[in-house]
């Protein structure tokens, strides 16, 4: 986690040198989550899933989104794998939108994820950041969206916290895990009325936040 956050104020501190050179924050940490099932006929089978989040903008484009950054390189497991290996459902995967920060170029986004626990029990192990501070934008660009991790337990949605050792899981449960999308650059009114448009159109945003970061009303249907 240190060698990642060090990176990102090492970038901020070269932006004042060479401010069209350096990136917006990152993600900048391993989003790393341990499932362990419990079941009387296989047996304990344990799933460690490192995820990760959005790039920061730079002052020539968008920030790349889901990607592997800084001081690692992580690919994700197949859903298909591990649905044929544990007893474990995925409900989602993919882009997180409204995590990249606004500016004339888009932070790059961060993803979901959730798993439905198959086995009769299990615990939950996670060493996860940005909870409390998000990733920042340079040149007047807005910061990415925080981190967030919750429980679904019978239909209710329970935040948790970024840390959790063996937390006991059932049957049913949904494990959801949202990472940060990476910080914005520029003045995001500057960010052209078409580029806007179609992060609408991709989901890439919401109408809200089309109206707030970027001064551009959208009919509300």
């Amino acid at each position: 986690m240190i060698t990642h956050r060090l990176s990102t104020v090492l970038f901020g501190a070269l932006h004042q040198a060479v401010p069209d050179r350096v990136p917006a924050a990152s993600y900048a940490q391993s989003y790393v989550i341990t499932l362990q099932t419990i079941d009387p006929d296989r047996g304990r089978q344990v799933l460690v899933e490192i995820e990760v989040g959005g790039c920061g903008a730079l002052a020539h484009s968008d920030g790349a989104s889901a990607q592997a950054f800084g001081m690692h390189n992580n690919s994700n497991i197949p859903i298909e794998m591990i649905e044929e290996e544990l007893p474990l459902t995925f409900l989602g995967y993919g882009l997180r939108g409204d995590s990249g920060g606004a500016g004339r170029n888009r932070g790059g986004l961060g993803l979901w994820r959730e798993w439905r626990i198959e086995s009769p029990q299990a615990q939950l192990t996670t060493n996860l950041d940005r909870f409390r501070f998000p990733p920042f934008g340079l040149a007047g660009g807005e910061p990415g969206a925080l981190s967030a991790l919750y429980l679904i337990r019978d239909g209710e949605r329970h935040p948790l916290p970024s840390k959790i050792t063996n937390m006991m899981l059932r049957k049913g449960d949904v494990i959801r895990l949202e990472t940060s999308g990476g910080g914005g650059y520029g003045d995001p009114k500057m960010r052209s009325r078409e580029q806007v448009a179609r992060d609408l159109r991709l989901r890439y945003i919401s109408a809200p936040s089309a109206t707030r970061s970027y001064g551009l009303d959208v009919p509300v249907e």
